[in-house]
């Protein structure tokens, strides 16, 4: 199977800059080519608390990628896309869904990012991109009307959470694995049932927070009592080798926040990781 790259340079989602500058450093390192996506850097951006702040910016951009995305996917061509927020995996994992259509999704993150415009905190729209990829959150994505079926959705290492995205978390149906779980039921048993939830074919979307910070502090919003670098390579090998993985996304690698290039090195060992096993 080959690969080919996609580079999501945005970090419109967020509140926090930084983000839009990882596919360039990651990919450049990686020395692979790719095709790039860049937000529109005369567009001023929206940190208010505004709640559908950058929504026009982050859609333009995202039905690029997703446009790109459709038209370069075949059955022996596999999308990596390197964010950037994890706002642009709405256009990646939605892109897979339409080419493979009743595929899963499973989504290594610290966070749930199934708020939705009513009950994100911060309007930060890479908090909503989950909710938009299962339909629960209905106005994200204006360029397709597929969707990904919230019962064939597993996170992996939440734990954090916000009170009503919870809430929204419990009535799609979806499965959480949080950090606790990762480590008390161990990462065979969880593999083992995450493969059983997302079915033959599944888009996988690994957001870097989910690592510890005192490992992997290169992120824009990193959460404290996280997975160690072990954890996360584990797991994303596992996953791997099910042979079972329609798409990858890598995102929320922050240079600016970065020390000694310690979580760009994370980063490119799981895109190793992802280059050897799907050869």
């Amino acid at each position: 199977m080959k690969a080919f790259f996609i580079g999501a340079s945005s970090d419109l989602g967020v509140h926090i800059n930084g983000a839009h500058l990882g596919p360039k450093e990651i990919l450049t390192t990686l020395k692979v080519p790719y095709q790039n996506f860049e937000q529109n850097n005369n567009y001023l951006k929206d940190l208010t608390n505004n709640k559908h702040k950058n929504e026009e910016e982050i859609n333009k951009l995202n039905a690029q990628i997703y446009t790109y995305i459709l038209k370069n996917i075949k059955k022996d061509k596999i999308p990596i896309t390197i964010g950037g927020d994890h706002s642009i995996a709405i256009a990646s994992a939605l892109a897979s869904a339409s080419y493979y259509q009743d595929i899963g999704i499973v989504w290594v993150d610290a966070h749930g990012d199934y708020n939705t415009f009513k009950t994100t905190i911060t309007g930060n729209i890479h908090g909503l991109p989950l909710a938009s990829i299962t339909n629960f959150e209905k106005e994200l994505k204006p360029f397709t009307n597929t969707y990904i079926n919230p019962k064939k959705t597993v996170i992996i290492g939440a734990r954090a959470l916000d009170k009503e995205e919870l809430i929204n978390l419990q009535k799609a149906d979806v499965k959480v694995f949080t950090t606790k779980d990762v480590k008390t039921l161990g990462i065979e048993a969880i593999i083992q049932e995450t493969l059983k939830i997302v079915g033959d074919k599944f888009h996988l979307s690994f957001d870097l927070d989910v690592i510890d910070p005192n490992q992997a502090c290169g992120v824009s919003i990193p959460e404290e009592n996280g997975l160690t670098v072990k954890e996360a390579e584990a797991i994303n090998k596992a996953l791997l080798k099910s042979q079972k993985v329609s798409a990858y996304d890598l995102v929320e690698y922050n240079p600016l926040k970065d020390r000694n290039e310690q979580t760009k090195k994370i980063a490119l060992d799981l895109l190793k990781d992802v280059l050897e096993i799907i050869k």
